[in-house]
Order: structure tokens, then C-alpha cells, then sequence
């Protein structure tokens, strides 16, 4: 019965011999990993449970970070990095499906400008860090917080 499984699936085309357009196995595991929890953070923080702002400003900002996802997941579609990113992808929406009901703050009250400020900040630093590592930097150039000085 198996035998004939396998016969089917290789005649409708769903067994194909062909690899993928990336070698997988080039690429350090760890720093897959890596890329991938970076990428998992950055969504946590691009896509909150309580909206900071209605401000257009920071909602152009908010924008720009999302067409930088959008532009990181194209350039990294051929890579090894592609599977990260839709791990990374599903693990968010699985996430902030799961997400538990919170009181939410007013919008650009008092208390949210530096909420959104660090927000802004901590965008930055995670997109940086995904581009340095599907870049192929060495590890110790993508430290987010590294100065350059010694």
C-alpha cells in the first residue's frame, strides 16, 4: 500500500527530486536561530496589543517599519532565511492570537511618548541586526548596542 502511495504522489508531480535555490546546509544553524528570534521580536514589537499613538508622524513611522519587514522578507525570499521568516511569521500570528486581554493606555497620553520612542528605537536596532546577519557579517559586527569603539 505504501508502494503504491508514493507511486501516486510521484505521478500527480508532489515528489520532485529537485533542491531548493539555497544550500542549507552552508549556513550555521545557530545563526539561523539567531535570525529567527530577531525576526520574532521584531514583529512582537512592530505589532502590539495596545496602540501607542493615533499621531500620523508615528504612524508614517510604524508604516516605514513595516515596508522594511516587507523589503527584508523579499530580499531574504531565496535564502535559508525565508524559512526563518515564516516561522518566525507563524509563531507571531499563533502568538498574538494567544495574546490575554489588557487595559490599554490612551493613545498619545503622557505615558506613551516614551513607550513609543523606545519602540522606535528597539525597531531600528532589530531590523539592523536582520539585515547584518542575512548579510553575512560576522557575528561580532551585528552586535546590536556595539559602538565601534574599543
Amino acid at each position: 500500500m505504501k508502494i503504491l502511495m508514493c507511486l501516486a504522489v510521484v505521478a500527480l508531480g508532489g515528489c520532485k527530486a529537485e533542491s531548493p535555490t539555497f544550500d542549507r546546509s552552508k549556513f550555521d544553524p545557530a545563526i539561523n536561530a539567531e535570525f529567527r528570534q530577531y525576526a520574532r521580536d521584531y514583529l512582537f514589537v512592530l505589532h502590539p496589543s495596545c496602540d501607542l499613538t493615533k499621531n500620523r508622524e508615528s504612524l508614517s513611522k510604524i508604516e516605514d517599519f513595516k515596508r522594511g519587514w516587507l523589503s527584508l522578507k523579499k530580499a531574504n525570499a531565496e535564502t535559508p532565511f525565508a524559512v526563518e521568516i515564516a516561522i518566525a511569521e507563524a509563531d507571531h500570528e499563533y502568538e498574538y492570537a494567544n495574546r490575554p486581554v489588557v487595559e490599554c493606555p490612551i493613545p498619545d497620553d503622557d505615558g506613551t511618548d516614551p513607550q513609543l520612542k523606545y519602540t522606535f528605537f528597539k525597531l531600528q536596532a532589530l531590523l539592523a541586526e536582520l539585515r547584518k546577519i542575512a548579510s553575512g557579517k560576522p557575528k561580532e559586527w551585528s552586535e546590536i548596542g556595539n559602538t565601534g569603539e574599543n
